[in-house]
């Protein structure tokens, strides 16, 4: 079994390049229209890191770890979901569906993109975010997706303070 230890230099070399925007880095169908709550930016950013890490699945070979994730996480991942689809009704109105399953796909392009360009690098990348998932407890999961890179990718900010 692969340590963390083996993965953490190079993990951080290669989330500095991830999280480095590189032309469009928010995903174009969640331009900013009006800032979110940080409940709604949870979700957001809930989104992105089970985006990264299924990009991660399907292109290293992780999906082993992809599910024992999800496992872990069902009822954060599916408050959170529901939190998503309510923010895009709200943004959205009658387009909300629409426009937050272009966003998941967006999401998911963007990484796929991402994970060809830097190939193993986004492997490491992926692998240390998975071990910090298998290290945090169910009720610390706000904790393992407050991550500074993430709010990059949605186009987000939020409207509260703390």
């Amino acid at each position: 079994m692969l340590r963390r230890a083996t993965f953490g230099v190079l993990a951080l070399v290669c989330a500095a390049a991830i999280a480095a925007p590189a032309g469009a880095a928010a995903v174009k169908a969640a331009k900013p229209r009006a800032c979110v709550s940080n409940s709604e930016k949870l979700a957001l950013d809930t989104r992105v890191l089970q985006t990264e890490l299924l990009i991660g699945a399907l292109s290293c070979g992780q999906g082993e770890q992809y599910n024992q994730f999800v496992s872990s996480f069902q009822p954060q991942l599916q408050e959170q979901g529901s939190h998503l689809i309510s923010l895009f009704n709200r943004i959205h109105g009658a387009k909300g569906t629409d426009k937050l399953n272009e966003f998941v796909t967006n999401l998911a392009n963007d990484a796929s993109k991402r994970s060809q360009n830097i190939g193993h690098g986004y492997c490491y990348f992926t692998w240390d975010i998975f071990y910090e998932a298998f290290d945090t407890a169910p009720e610390s999961f706000p904790k393992l997706v407050d991550k500074p890179w993430i709010p990059v990718r949605h186009g987000f900010s939020s409207c509260e303070t703390s």
